[in-house]
């Protein structure tokens, strides 16, 4: 099929916008998922969203797709396990307190979608994801989070650099640690909860890690990293798509999948530079500063 003929069709044009739009949402938030650790903490959510979508769909405005009331209530619910997530941290390991808010909540909503006959096919959608039934709700909501997403970062850059690269000084300098933790939380709430109707609970942790991931190998500042991994996602989205619109695969997996085959590729890549006597430039050889938890090593300036 065509470009052009790929966009006569209304449901294919609002899927590749809606696979842009959330590809540059994760391009954006990929980086610090990672330099922070946090990609446990994306999967847990994103697997805990099932809670509360399923009491949106089913108890409080039950109806075929998710409505505005149902996005709401899943995103109070889900910033309520964050929320306990980060009190549980105090009292147990951060993974053990992931691991056991995002089951209850996973536990939670598959019992309610199961307890209904009409929440199966819920529940599959919940899992999978449906890009090609993507609605005009979806795409504005997409469009809403990717322009409050890039203010937030645009605002805190500083911030948030501190903070990636020496918790403890950027708390020295003043900076609220907390602050941008649970901010960086409700931003990863909202993503995986408008994903998870596009790509499903399953694949949406892995377009939080993927680009990001593929950016620390290649980039040397941190604001080349977030440019590398909106990239990424982007041109993942967009050969995912293609791919899927010929082979017949559903889109989310594509996506995932052209992702994971750019990070092999450049993997690859530098390891046969290093083996060949083409190391990388200069800027990337040193290690990353040793007080940083992250385990994205070749980011040696910032911003």
């Amino acid at each position: 099929m065509t470009f052009e003929g790929f966009m006569e069709y209304g449901f294919l044009t609002r899927a590749l916008i809606a696979g842009i739009l959330l590809a540059i949402v994760c391009g954006l938030l990929s980086p610090w998922v990672v330099l922070r650790r946090l990609s446990f903490a994306a999967d847990g959510l994103a697997h805990a969203s099932i809670g509360g979508l399923a009491v949106g769909l089913v108890l409080v405005q039950p109806g075929a797709s998710p409505s505005p009331t149902s996005y709401l209530v899943a995103y109070v619910f889900t910033c309520l396990v964050a929320l306990g997530i980060a009190h549980l941290t105090r009292h147990l390991q951060s993974d053990a307190a992931i691991g056991v808010c995002y089951v209850s909540a996973f536990a939670l909503g598959v019992a309610i979608l199961s307890s209904r006959n009409r929440g199966l096919g819920h529940l599959e959608h919940v899992l999978f994801g449906s890009l090609l039934t993507t609605r005009p709700l979806e795409i504005l909501l997409l469009g809403i989070l990717t322009g409050l997403v890039a203010l937030c970062l645009l605002l805190d850059w500083d911030g948030l650099g501190a903070w990636t690269f020496d918790e403890e000084l950027a708390r020295a300098e003043g900076v609220s640690i907390h602050r941008l933790r649970i901010g960086l939380l409700m931003l990863i709430a909202a993503t995986v909860i408008v994903a998870t109707r596009i790509v499903g609970v399953l694949l949406v942790a892995a377009l939080l890690v993927l680009p990001g991931s593929i950016g620390c190998l290649l980039a040397g500042r941190l604001w080349t990293l977030v440019v590398v991994s909106t990239g990424v996602s982007v041109g993942a989205a967009i050969t995912g798509i293609a791919v899927s619109n010929r082979s017949d695969i559903p889109p989310g997996p594509s996506i995932v999948l052209c992702a994971f085959a750019a990070l092999l590729v450049v993997l690859a890549s530098t390891r046969l530079l290093r083996r060949f006597g083409n190391p990388a430039p200069s800027a990337v050889r040193p290690p990353f500063t040793p007080q940083s938890p992250s385990s994205c090593p070749k980011i040696t300036e910032y911003p």
